[in-house]
């Protein structure tokens, strides 16, 4: 039995930017916050930084940890794994242990894939790394993978959800170096879990369907502390922030109650257009919520009910139409090429990304997740075009080439579909873009059309000055 009194907690770098971390990483966030409760001495290096392997290998040294913990995400595994590999031949004798979505989806598959990993976390890691650090028995503690002697992984069994999640501390990133990042924005979770069943959605192997919500006043504690700290832009994180409508009329009218004025609040994971209406989204607006994604997929409906969206075309039409009559920021989430979908559904939909004013409509080029349904779908009829750990691990939502085909879409027919919403996209945000300046005359004119360039648009979302600089004079313009 080994207790762990100093962890160094790593988050990779993003391999698809050069640019840098948009905001702290909140999963690390929680797991710094447990760890400040029990008193075990840590620290944090997010490479997305731009920290180079000398520089973390540099503070590890420093620090002097003895246990090294990593989260990962199945998309650029292997280049994780490669880092693990160089810290076990630079530190042999710190044990790593690494958690996240990878994890979970693959649990011993992971371990036997990258020895220089002696430990893993499925799921929730809170109580999962606090237990491991204070000495508790592998085997005794649910939710671990870990190694035999003779070097077979074994894994205890999932561990029960946290259902009260007001137990958990919120983050303060204080052992985050937060003024490196470049949005000057809060992510803020309220629930965790979602009940739904999507079939491209990794979600029920990675944080589980059961539904867990905070209570409406640690969520204001939370949001009241970052006021306090010249805070203004929350991202809500959640993937079902307005299941229960009066949740969030309660976290209103407390935003309300304490004075926390000023606040943009942004639900960038898109929220479902079944759980909102006019009443619920005016009062949102009342308190600072200006920017709403919808997850939209398809404007099909045979194609929604394929994928087990489990909502209905019409009620996201409406509250498209709501939300923009409103006055919100609405960006609207598409996938291109799910199973069934012929051209003209393609086309059906992105006619609708362009019914609305809406600020931006981002159409995904579908990556199958292993574990999920529709990757299940595609292997059973051999439609991939590149194997699953080929495209996991250079693959990019953005991509104009398709990583699997159908008969209804083969592989040309897609490229070129994806191409073209492409420039939809380019349209409506140049069209956003146009509105909002029109009182500037060609001046607002030429900035929307140079704001939709790819290279601006690079620096905007990934460089720190010039994403804060914009930021600025957007907030003046709106």
């Amino acid at each position: 039995m080994q207790i762990f009194k100093r962890v160094t907690l790593l988050a990779p770098p993003s391999f698809e930017s050069q640019w840098g971390a948009i905001r702290p990483p909140v999963g690390l966030g929680y797991l710094s916050e447990r760890l400040l409760q029990v008193e075990i001495a840590h620290q944090i290096i997010d490479m997305g930084l731009g920290y180079s392997m000398r520089q973390v290998e540099q503070k590890i040294e420093a620090f002097a940890p003895d246990l090294i913990g990593i989260s990962m995400t199945s998309l650029f595994h292997r280049s994780v794994y490669a880092i693990l590999s160089e810290l076990k031949q630079r530190f042999p004798n710190i044990p790593i242990i690494a958690g996240g979505p990878h994890l979970s989806t693959l649990r011993a598959q992971v371990l036997e894939e990258c020895v220089a990993i002696d430990f893993g976390v499925t799921l929730e890691g809170d109580d999962t790394l606090i237990e491991f650090c204070q000495g508790t028995p592998a085997a005794q503690i649910s939710g671990l993978l870990y190694r035999h002697a003779d070097g077979r992984v074994a894994y205890t069994g999932d561990r029960q959800f946290i259902m009260e999640l007001d137990r958990l501390p919120f983050p303060k990133y204080q052992q985050f170096e937060l003024s490196k990042y470049v949005a000057r924005e809060i992510g803020v979770v309220t629930s965790r879990g979602c009940p739904h069943a999507c079939t491209f959605c990794p979600v029920k192997t990675t944080i589980g369907r059961a539904c867990r919500f905070r209570s409406v006043q640690p969520i204001a504690d939370e949001l009241e502390y970052w006021h306090r700290q010249g805070y203004r832009d929350i991202l809500i994180l959640d993937d079902n922030f307005a299941m229960r409508r009066d949740r969030v009329y309660g976290i209103c009218d407390e935003i309300e109650r304490r004075g926390l004025t000023g606040f943009r609040f942004r639900c960038g994971n898109g929220i479902r257009a079944d759980h909102v209406d006019a009443d619920l989204l005016k009062r949102m607006h009342d308190v600072g919520f200006r920017y709403l994604s919808f997850g939209v997929e398809s404007a099909n409906e045979h194609i929604l009910k394929a994928i087990k969206k489990g909502e209905h075309f019409d009620e996201i039409d409406r509250a498209v139409k709501t939300a923009c009559e409103i006055g919100y920021d609405v960006t609207l989430f598409f996938i291109i090429g799910l199973p069934g979908e012929t051209p003209e559904d393609v086309e059906n939909t992105l006619q609708f990304a362009q019914k609305y004013p809406v600020f931006d409509a981002k159409f995904y080029n579908l990556i199958p997740f292993p574990n999920t349904e529709i990757f299940q779908w595609i292997s059973e009829r051999n439609y991939f075009l590149h194997q699953p750990d080929e495209y996991l691990n250079k693959a990019s939502h953005w991509d104009e080439a398709p990583l699997f085909e159908t008969p209804e879409l083969p592989r040309a027919e897609r490229i070129r579909l994806l191409k073209k919403a492409h420039q939809v996209r380019k349209q409506i945000r140049q069209a956003a873009m146009q509105r909002k300046l029109a009182r500037f005359g060609v001046f607002g004119a030429a900035a929307a059309h140079l704001f939709v360039n790819d290279r601006i648009q690079d620096l905007l979302l990934h460089n720190r000055t010039v994403r804060r600089v914009a930021e600025a004079v957007f907030r003046k313009v709106n």
